[in-house]
């Protein structure tokens, strides 16, 4: 039984994605690996991670630019988890989890702002729990 506080604003969140998509001024956005930023992902199905607020929006790591427009990121929790997770240390001074399994393409027109950059030891070993998962 799906309660009340289990049901999504997929609607809400299709009015935002449409106005995202059809952005008419044109933003050149200046994204790179390492960095941290806060990121519309929206309301997602089943078990995916979904964004909060008005902005559907989640803190993501950029692990790979595949472009001006795409990047390949992880979604960061708060909430401390084991399995599929990997610690980052601090982002915006709050413990952050990087979502391992959530690992997806994004458009650089999700991108709201950027609001941290991981350390080199830390994003090296993020990589390598990355391959872990995936190989």
């Amino acid at each position: 039984m799906i309660t009340d506080s289990h049901i999504k604003d997929h609607d809400g969140w299709n009015g935002y994605k449409k106005k995202l998509d059809v952005q008419t001024a044109p933003r050149t956005i200046y994204f790179y690996k390492r960095e941290v930023w806060f990121c519309s992902i929206g309301h997602n199905v089943g078990f995916e991670e979904d964004g909060k607020g008005c902005e559907y929006g989640r803190p993501v790591v950029i692990i790979k630019r595949c472009g001006p427009n795409l990047f390949i990121g992880v979604p960061l929790t708060s909430q401390i988890k084991p399995k599929y997770y990997f610690g980052v240390g601090e982002v915006k001074k709050k413990a952050a989890m990087a979502m391992v399994a959530q690992i997806r393409m994004f458009s650089s027109k999700r991108l709201i702002n950027k609001i941290d950059i991981l350390p080199i030891p830390v994003f090296i070993a993020l990589k390598k729990a990355v391959k872990k998962f995936i190989f």
